[in-house]
């Protein structure tokens, strides 16, 4: 009974073995016709010791194992180059960072389309066009049994992404492989199968990507397109509202640059040399970095005091982001108390609207009217200061700019919610002052 067993074994060694041989066989088929099938130039090169260990120590088992389950697929089905971007492409990337990775990110050519739709839909993914770029997709959940820190084993979902690209005419923020492109592709492994084989975006690819994101993300950022999309939206309009990624890929961008605030900028300006839009944010960003603790448009913080409760709350938490060390954190932080302030100023610039037009004709509503705005104005404008009075105890010697990208966030939010908000209540206010000297002169 043991030789049979013994001999079964040796039976499953060899057939897999052979597998795998032949799979290496295809897939170096494969590469050889790569030169004829992509039009710009791909630079392929194998992992270096040091993201071989940063795959290992910085990506959970959970994304692995997932990520061995689409490389099997993408490796079997695509005839042409695919490779992953995001979180764990960042986590091999960066030099230094405790992010972590939530999900997969994936970009193939979409002439494989059909195949990987086909193989996804067995594992109960949608797909589509997406409407914004008109690339094909995949998504989805895959669920992966794993241990966790007490070696019980657990199931876990890991959320799947991929979009088919093009390589003729360009339909995303990036397209490696289009006509007069340059990109450098960094080939990893997730074990000795060469199935499970992948390739990821590297580190300068990944700049330009993140930096082209959060230029198309910025566009979004400001109080009218707020104003817009939860007209259209309601309350969902908060949970589907991208606009303020821009900050988390702006602390991508400088873990990516060791938080070098000029080696950002130089590239950045490489990347949007002849984009006049990006060059634009780009000049917008380096003024903004250039009075990094110092005072900005809003006022003074000479003798300023900070004496409403609401403003205690907030510095505390502005606070709590200067004195973390983790940049990922520390936007995040800060994020959740711009997006209150953001709702906050949505439904009090909806609740002055009603009140305005309920009491339309009525004069002592409008004398109180007017004190509110001047008195609502006021509290905005202390908010501005408490966002940015602790900055200036920063110190930014050594070129430590670990809190610009919380600085450059904070700043975009008065410039484009605080700001424009009070001068639309300024607005309704003067326009009342108006009815209220029509009414009075009759």
């Amino acid at each position: 009974m043991e030789e049979i067993k013994q001999q079964k074994i040796s039976e499953k060694i060899e057939k897999d073995t052979k597998i795998v041989a032949e799979d290496t066989l295809v897939q170096k088929a494969k590469g050889d016709k790569l030169d004829q099938k992509i039009i710009g130039k791909l630079n392929f090169r194998e992992a270096t010791t040091e993201e071989k260990e940063k795959l290992n120590n910085r990506v959970p088992a959970p994304q692995k194992e997932a990520l061995k389950v689409c490389a099997k697929i993408f490796n079997k089905e695509c005839l042409y180059p695919w490779y992953t971007i995001g979180s764990i492409a960042f986590l091999i990337n960066a030099n230094e960072s405790k992010k972590q990775p939530d999900d997969i990110d994936i970009i193939f050519h979409e002439k494989d389309f059909s195949k990987i739709k086909e193989e996804f839909t067995k594992l109960g993914f949608e797909s589509g066009i997406a409407q914004n770029t008109g690339c094909p997709y995949v998504k989805g959940k895959i669920k992966v049994l794993t241990k966790n820190e007490q070696g019980i084993e657990e199931t876990k979902e890991i959320e799947m992404e991929a979009f088919g690209q093009k390589t003729s005419t360009p339909n995303g923020l990036i397209n490696p492989g289009a006509i007069n492109t340059n990109y450098n592709i960094v080939k990893n492994s997730l074990s000795e199968n060469n199935l499970e084989n992948f390739n990821i975006l590297d580190r300068e690819g990944q700049i330009e990507l993140y930096f082209k994101n959060l230029a198309e993300e910025i566009k979004y950022f400001n109080f009218e397109a707020s104003l817009e999309g939860y007209e259209k939206l309601g309350e969902k309009y908060y949970s589907q509202d991208k606009a303020g990624k821009f900050i988390n890929r702006l602390a991508n961008l400088f873990e990516l640059n060791n938080n070098n605030a000029k080696e950002i900028i130089f590239k950045a300006g490489r990347i949007s040399a002849n984009d006049l839009e990006k060059r634009k944010l780009l000049k917008e960003f380096l003024n903004i970095s250039n009075s990094f603790s110092e005072n900005i448009k809003l006022g003074d913080f000479d003798n300023f005091k900070n004496d409403t409760q609401e403003g205690q709350i907030i510095e505390k938490k502005v606070l709590e982001v200067l004195d973390n060390e983790d940049i990922q954190d520390s936007v995040e932080k800060l994020k959740k108390t711009i997006t209150s302030e953001i709702k906050n100023l949505i439904n009090t610039y909806k609740e002055i609207k009603e009140e305005l037009e309920i009491s339309e004709k009525n004069i002592e509503f409008q004398k109180s009217f007017c004190n509110k705005i001047d008195t609502i104005i006021e509290e905005k404008e202390k908010i501005a200061k408490i966002l940015l009075s602790d900055y200036k105890n920063i110190d930014i010697s050594k070129n430590n700019y670990k809190n610009l990208a919380p600085y450059i966030f904070s700043v975009k939010f008065i410039q484009n919610y605080l700001q424009p908000f009070t001068e639309k209540i300024e607005k309704l206010k003067k326009e009342s002052a108006k009815e209220l000297a029509k009414e009075l002169s009759v």
